[in-house]
């Protein structure tokens, strides 16, 4: 019986020839911005039926390259609680946790300079919003007979200092007696790119940069929103929270919060509470000056406190603002506002914002 439970092991773990695309980047629709943004993209199909030597050389690369990995909710004083995307995927829990790193000896055991890579201290937690980082652009899986090769393209920014980077590397793992082995990395020489510039729907990483020219058509000033909203949202975490009460303006209560980078303001949170709905408002700073606000308006079948309270209706609005003038708007249809209806929504949304600023103060 033990022969025969073993055999089957092994016969599980028999690899079949095959060339599989694991990951890629491709753009992804954000509903708040109404605009898509590059994302990485892994193959779910592929999941389904993927071995453990598979799962693991996978997972052994993916833990030292950045894949849109965030914290969930907050950090914890121990960073463990980093939520990445490959690493989730493949079933291991958080970054660096005992489920993944572990899953990954098991597979590494009789290959020491792995387990040396793999020692805790090791492992990297570096969140999606890290000034000085790596991403992956693509993963391809190359398996032939007892052979496991995985090829990957990375791109790497440091946001501080304008640069980036790319190469490529593919490793080469080996399985036998059910272990796996790290024969050799071969790696790419490590390109400079350009300094980053914000170009919408072309750079995989959004830096918080000012544009060198200034817009002149409508299309290029939306264009412009587009890229600083992506560009607060992607260092949102780098920036100092203040948070300020709200009581007093709506019948349930409401909180302010304000995101600063060093003395200047970047974003503005509104949260109004009402017995059957509340409002959230997004307002959007650049240079001291407001450029994008976006709203939500929620309805609830029933007071928000019951249990069975569920939202039946959101209201949403975005605000496009160029030199302190509301040139678009568009409604919770995503359809443009006729613009005979701008004047009054605009010195409504410039004075409350200048009521914010100072309550911020």
């Amino acid at each position: 019986m033990k022969i025969e439970s073993k055999n089957t092991e092994l016969a599980k773990l028999q690899l079949k020839d095959t060339t599989i695309n694991f990951l890629w980047r491709d753009m992804k629709y954000d509903s708040v911005l109404n605009s898509s943004i590059n994302s990485i993209f892994i193959n779910k199909d592929y999941l389904n039926s993927i071995t453990e030597p598979e799962k693991a050389s996978i997972g052994y690369v993916a833990t030292f390259i950045g894949n849109e990995c965030w914290w969930d909710d907050k950090a914890n004083h121990d960073r463990s609680n980093l939520d990445c995307k490959i690493i989730t995927a493949l079933g291991l829990g958080y970054q660096c946790s005992d489920k993944h790193l572990g899953f990954l000896r098991k597979w590494f055991s009789t290959d020491k300079q792995v387990l040396s890579d793999l020692e805790k201290s090791n492992c990297p937690t570096t969140p999606y919003t890290a000034t000085i980082q790596n991403s992956f652009d693509e993963i391809k899986l190359t398996i032939k007979k007892d052979s496991i090769l995985v090829f990957y393209k990375v791109s790497g920014v440091n946001m501080r200092k304008q640069e980036s980077w790319e190469w490529t590397e593919t490793d080469y793992f080996i399985l036998k007696n059910n272990n796996l082995k790290l024969i050799k990395k071969d790696k790419s020489e490590v390109r400079d790119k350009k300094k980053l510039a914000l170009k919408e729907n072309k750079s995989s990483h959004i830096t918080n940069t000012q544009d060198q020219e200034k817009p002149k058509t409508e299309q290029e000033i939306i264009s412009d929103i587009r890229e600083k909203f992506g560009a607060i949202n992607y260092n949102i975490n780098s920036y100092k929270k203040v948070k300020k009460d709200l009581s007093g303006e709506s019948t349930e209560g409401g909180e302010l919060e304000g995101y600063f980078k060093n003395v200047e303001l970047k974003k503005i949170i509104t949260s109004y509470y009402g017995e059957m709905g509340k409002l959230i408002e997004e307002y959007y700073l650049w240079n001291d000056q407001l450029f994008f606000v976006f709203t939500q308006a929620y309805s609830y079948n029933m007071p928000m406190y019951m249990e069975d309270s569920k939202v039946i209706k959101i209201n949403e609005n975005r605000y496009y603002f160029y030199n302190d003038k509301l040139i678009r708007w568009l409604d919770s249809q995503k359809e443009k506002v006729i613009k005979s209806n701008f004047a009054k929504k605009e010195i409504e949304i410039l004075q409350k914002t200048k009521k914010l600023k100072e309550k911020l103060k």
